[in-house]
């Protein structure tokens, strides 16, 4: 399915899909004379880690979570592990929401559901109901374009390993092998960017690329217009 026919998607977001040589370009100053530059970490990682149950957070968001909170799922949170209905349960009592692209990556999932069917006989029947978009204008203030500049940055480690395997092919005179590309991305990156270059330099053409980037703008967007408390809820693979 082609991004650019989603009816839920700015026109700022379509464009970045409608001009691949925009998509394939770092941002400024990460190319110089034709080489991808390095450049340090762009935030820093937690390192706390805590084991808790879904019962566990089900309980808490009925307890101590306003009731016009919005929770934002990522495609994996709702197709992998299973969950309880308690928890499905809490969320949809307060507003759930999906981006666009999310949306995108569920089609799979709505045709065949292999887990989480308490939740996708909910959101099978209304699933467009619960899409969240950012506005192209409010109060004269371009929205839209915002939302895309911040995906377009957020993006940007994907995008540079997308350089990295062009630059490589062109010095090889054919397509890198995976040792070949993760030495190279390992010479201009830090250990903590060669998943995401990795990524950018397999994902760049599908029709999901921004997806991760997309969510979190939409979500951070949305709590500062709404005024509401966001949760993103995602699951590291």
């Amino acid at each position: 399915m082609d991004p650019r026919n989603q009816k839920n998607l700015t026109p700022a977001i379509r464009g970045l899909y409608s001009s691949p040589t925009n998509m394939r370009l770092p941002a400024p100053g990460l190319v110089v004379n034709g080489r991808v530059q390095r450049r340090e970490r762009m935030s820093f990682l937690a390192s706390a880690k805590q084991s808790v149950k879904y019962e566990d957070i089900a309980w808490f968001v009925r307890r101590f979570v306003p009731g016009d909170s919005l929770f934002f799922l990522d495609a994996c949170f709702i197709t992998g592990e299973e969950k309880p209905p308690q928890l499905w349960n809490a969320l949809l009592d307060r507003r759930l929401r999906i981006t666009p692209l999310v949306r995108l990556e569920l089609e799979p999932w709505l045709s065949t559901p292999h887990r989480n069917h308490y939740l996708h006989d909910t959101l099978s029947r209304k699933i467009d109901d619960f899409v969240a978009v950012v506005p192209d204008e409010v109060c004269d203030v371009d929205y839209g374009k915002a939302a895309a500049y911040y995906v377009n940055l957020l993006s940007v480690r994907k995008r540079m390993g997308h350089e990295v395997y062009v630059d490589l092919e062109r010095q090889l005179g054919r397509s890198p092998d995976k040792r070949e590309l993760r030495e190279a991305i390992q010479k201009i990156g830090a250990d903590h960017d060669l998943r995401l270059m990795a990524k950018g330099a397999d994902d760049l053409l599908k029709p999901n690329f921004f997806a991760d980037e997309e969510l979190v703008v939409t979500a951070l967007i949305t709590a500062l217009l709404e005024a509401r408390e966001v949760t993103i809820f995602s699951s590291l693979l």
